[in-house]
């Protein structure tokens, strides 16, 4: 289980490892799905345009693509907080949410087994926004829209739609198909394993390897823009902006049965380490699941459910995000983080081969003190009967 913040609270979510050519579009459930969020946006003040193949479908052959495997929308980055209240809404619809990329540019949400990507586009000049990956779009093509029927359905699209299609895909007009629906189980775990090493991977290593895949598409870009006559009057440097822009998350792992004032403390000083480090940060907090612990350990004493830890652990505005695991060592390997942080206290063999792993993969592993004088089990010791 994971959560994201949002004005509306946190907002917790079930992730799904999404990869090209995981499935096959279902186009009449993804109409229904489409309905549902363009009334849902709509209801809150959010403009929503259709992007990549969902845009060339509904232009070109007045449907989705049959090739396709998704929906995708631009949403303009002035309006993501609006869209990340909505997702409440989209769930009580049965949309729920089934993927937040890192960088904080593509949301996922799935019902009947269909699913839209919305892709967050940021101005990185007066002409020309970002979105997530090799993405770049001119403004007119995000903001310069027009009401369009699509089967009955009323949409924005970009005005010169024939002139931002021709940008994406060139010769626009004929069908090329793209995704292969029938991938071996070696290549679908290939697939999976490329999406998990978005996680392993530090951030300066997958900053290198995102910088040397996607100049090459910056260039074609501006190159595009170029022979068709379209005058840029700032430098771009997209890749000095998110350098600029990340934060880095760090990681700790506890039972946290009976919450205290030595964990606020510890929860302060992670806060406190990645904003003096970091210039700011993320605070990701692992607690470990209650059966897990009985299965081991059946004499434990257990006061609160999982579920009282997770509420009491999000309403600390220290932490960002709760995860839940059980064997730290492999569970660790399924997280997003950039700093392990362990106890002096921590010290059993699965911390050891977690800290292990972290060093091997990049991360950086401090050890926080503890608050003296207080702790879970002097304070069961001492209250309870």
């Amino acid at each position: 289980m994971a959560s994201i913040k949002t004005p509306k609270g946190r907002l917790h979510y079930k992730p799904v490892n999404i990869y090209l050519g995981i499935k096959q579009i279902d186009r009449g459930i993804a109409f229904e799905n489409l309905k549902v969020v363009i009334r849902v946006l709509r209801e809150v003040g959010i403009r929503v345009s259709p992007a990549y193949g969902t845009l060339l479908g509904i232009i070109r052959e007045n449907n989705f693509i049959e090739w396709d495997e998704d929906i995708d929308l631009f949403i303009l980055s002035e309006d993501k907080d609006k869209l990340l209240s909505a997702l409440w809404t989209m769930r009580d619809e049965g949309l729920e949410l089934v993927r937040e990329a890192r960088c904080g540019h593509l949301f996922s949400v799935m019902r009947k087994g269909e699913y839209i990507d919305f892709y967050i586009m940021d101005k990185i000049s007066p002409e020309v926004r970002t979105g997530y990956g090799d993405l770049f779009m001119l403004e007119k093509h995000l903001t310069d829209l027009v009401d369009y029927d699509f089967r009955g359905l009323t949409i924005s699209v970009p005005r010169q739609y024939e002139e931002c299609l021709e940008f994406l895909y060139g010769d626009w007009r004929t069908p090329v198909k793209y995704a292969n629906f029938e991938m071996s189980k070696a290549a679908i775990r290939k697939a999976q394993l490329r999406n998990d090493m978005k996680k392993w991977l530090p951030f300066d290593l997958r900053f290198y390897l995102l910088k040397k895949h996607h100049e090459k598409d910056l260039m074609k870009f501006l190159a595009k823009c170029e022979r068709k006559g379209v005058r840029l009057h700032e430098d771009i440097n997209y890749f000095k902006t998110i350098k600029m822009e990340h934060k880095k998350t760090i990681l700790t792992f506890g039972v946290f049965d009976m919450l205290h004032l030595g964990h606020v403390a510890l929860f302060k000083k992670l806060a406190d380490y990645v904003r003096d480090t970091n210039g700011g940060g993320y605070v990701t907090v692992a607690v470990q699941d209650n059966d897990y612990i009985l299965k081991y350990k059946p004499e434990s004493r257990i006061v609160y459910s999982l579920e009282e830890k997770i509420f009491m652990l999000n309403s600390i505005r220290y932490i960002d995000k709760v995860v839940v695991y059980k064997d730290v060592d492999k569970d660790i390997q399924n997280i997003d983080f950039d700093i392990l942080a362990v106890g002096p206290d921590q010290k059993h063999e699965g911390f050891q081969r977690a800290m292990a792993w972290s060093r091997e993969h990049g991360k950086e592993v401090v050890v926080i003190p503890r608050t003296e004088g207080i702790s879970s089990t002097q304070l069961k010791e001492d209250y309870l009967p």
